[in-house]
């Protein structure tokens, strides 16, 4: 946790602002990926980290290697991850697979050290 902390404090610094995606194929111009969402009550991670880290955590299940990289790559490819999209877009499209979500938290740094964060949570 304080390791992700760290990581967290040190995007945020680097926070600026331009044109981004990430689509499977674009995925390798990312620095950094990171997707959290809480669906039905269960915690899911997607991670990307240059240049061929992959991890997928479902609750304390944590898949790394090619299958994560799988999911990595169907992740990015349902949200279709654009700067220009808004966090409404974003929770509709993770709607179509995890229609029960709650929460959802995206991170993307580029190859240039630059942060877009987008963050949603089901209003009570």
């Amino acid at each position: 946790m304080k390791k992700l902390m760290i990581v967290f404090v040190v995007m945020v610094s680097l926070l600026k602002v331009m044109d981004v995606a990430a689509s499977g194929t674009e995925l390798m111009s990312a620095y950094s990926l990171r997707i959290s969402a809480v669906v039905n009550g269960q915690q899911y991670e997607w991670e990307y980290d240059s240049p061929r880290k992959y991890e997928f955590e479902k609750g304390t299940q944590v898949i790394k290697g090619n299958k994560a990289k799988e999911q990595v790559e169907e992740i990015v490819r349902l949200l279709q991850i654009n700067e220009n999209q808004s966090i409404d877009e974003y929770v509709s499209n993770m709607k179509v697979e995890y229609s029960r979500l709650s929460k959802l938290d995206i991170r993307y740094m580029n190859e240039d050290g630059q942060l877009f964060t987008w963050v949603w949570n089901e209003e009570e």
